[in-house]
């Protein structure tokens, strides 16, 4: 069923073209200007240490939101406190000498490890191995915590990422004994 009030679906052609292009528009001048496709890129190359582009970047991004709504309208609310939060966990890393230490791998590499290893590489597939095969959960946890710096995808949230895992195993344990 469609919804009449849906905004695309209340808006003139000529305005919903105009809101297309503007998306387009101000995407293409991010890739341009900073080399920045996607979320992933500017946790890349937080990872290598571009604090300063990916700031820059970000920065762009809040500038032309305000400047127009339709700007990045994949850029919600949440997306802004993650991006602004690895921001300042990557420039207390630098500051302390810790980010020089570490390898920086593409979400991608390191999606592509855990998927190899455990057959899954998110929250939802570890969610989906609790109900399945909890050990397996459990080693997939064991390995992220030893390998934790492999995984920096989940370092700028790993005290309540990890900490939520842990409790859902253990809950998933009860529940099997």
């Amino acid at each position: 069923m469609i919804n009449e009030n849906n905004f695309f679906n209340n808006q003139k052609p000529e305005e919903a073209m105009n809101n297309i292009k503007t998306k387009e528009g101000s995407q293409q001048e991010l890739i341009e200007r900073f080399k920045l496709r996607k979320t992933s890129d500017f946790q890349f190359s937080l990872q290598k240490g571009d604090i300063e582009l990916v700031e820059n970047a970000f920065n762009f991004i809040l500038d032309k939101k305000n400047e127009d709504e339709n700007n990045f309208p994949q850029y919600n609310n949440s997306w802004v406190g993650d991006r602004r939060r690895e921001i300042e966990f990557y420039k207390k890393l630098k500051a302390d000498g810790t980010l020089e230490k570490l390898e920086p791998r593409s979400v991608e590499d390191q999606r592509k490890e855990l998927q190899l290893e455990f057959g899954f590489s998110d929250t939802s597939g570890f969610r989906n191995e609790l109900k399945e095969n909890i050990l397996e959960a459990e080693r997939f946890l064991n390995y992220l915590e030893n390998n934790k710096f492999r995984f920096m995808l989940y370092l700028p949230i790993w005290d309540s990422w990890f900490g939520d895992r842990q409790r859902e195993l253990a809950d998933a344990k009860k529940l099997q004994s």
